[in-house]
């Protein structure tokens, strides 16, 4: 006998798949488990949901601050990808490791840990030489700060300049 019942609709399904790759895959593997354990269709919407209760205990999160994070780094890959009119491969390592920058870079944001950085240097370094993806760093900057209410030091954009880079150029 299966049961049915309410079909939740998750609209970052899409957003949690790539952001949390390997905690999504464990989702789904629980959701099975459920499946066939219990007789009952637990669909991929839910895996989302079980996913981000994994990155909440993984990252010591509130689920709001996972909610957060997931916003920040939405917000950041639709700025990239708006900002050099590209489409990013979902799959591709160097996508990966930028996903893993920005997992960093947004829980530093929502921890209020900054790091400083006493290379002064290297923020003017990086504004002349990799000035199309600093003004891309300063969009992002710019978006999350009036939409999150949160501050960015020039140090997080200094970083976050060198992986657009690392992702655009590789």
């Amino acid at each position: 006998m299966t049961t049915t019942g309410i079909i939740l609709n998750n609209e970052i399904l899409y957003d949690i798949k790539y952001i949390y790759q390997e905690e999504y895959s464990l989702a789904l593997k629980i959701c099975e488990m459920i499946n066939n354990k219990f007789d009952i269709r637990v669909d991929k919407n839910e895996a989302s949901f079980i996913t981000l209760h994994i990155v909440n205990s993984e990252m010591n999160y509130e689920i709001s601050e996972t909610y957060a994070a997931t916003a920040i780094i939405d917000m950041s890959v639709s700025t990239v990808e708006d900002h050099f009119k590209v489409k990013l491969s979902k799959e591709d390592i160097n996508f990966l490791r930028f996903i893993s920058h920005l997992q960093l870079f947004a829980k530093r944001l929502i921890q209020k840990v900054f790091v400083p950085s006493k290379e002064k240097d290297l923020l003017a370094y990086v504004k002349s030489n990799y000035s199309s993806e600093f003004q891309c760093s300063q969009l992002i900057k710019s978006n999350i700060e009036k939409r999150m209410n949160m501050n960015i030091k020039d140090e997080e954009c200094v970083f976050l300049t060198i992986h657009i880079a690392r992702l655009l150029n590789s």
